[in-house]
């Protein structure tokens, strides 16, 4: 699926009113390259949150079980949702020393779930 950086911020902020803060109503799956899921057997979530002051943050959860974790990022019109995901993973790799070293996640596939 190939989208622009201004639809997937607005999947992502889907269902998101003026006045209104939380989660997004849509999901986008992040699939990791062949070549990393050796290394990394978990599947990635992207989700878009919006801050009771109104700011918004794309979130990237690691789908490991009921307590995953989930990191977030800053996001304004100008942010690469796509980079913000491979920093995120990036984040995750150091994060729990996983034996990764393939710059790959820029490779990465999404799909709207």
């Amino acid at each position: 699926m190939n989208m622009n950086n201004k639809q997937l911020q607005d999947t992502l902020f889907q269902g998101l009113q003026p006045g209104q803060w939380g989660y997004g109503f849509k999901r986008i799956a992040v699939k990791l390259p062949h070549e990393m899921k050796e290394n990394m057997p978990y599947t990635f979530t992207s989700l878009g949150f919006k801050s009771e002051k109104g700011d918004y943050f794309i979130g990237l959860r690691m789908n490991v079980d009921q307590g995953s974790p989930i990191t977030f990022r800053y996001c304004s019109e100008s942010t690469d949702v796509i980079q913000a995901w491979v920093d995120m993973l990036q984040e995750y790799i150091r994060d729990y020393n996983m034996n990764i070293y393939d710059s790959g996640a820029k490779n990465a596939l999404y799909r709207i779930i």
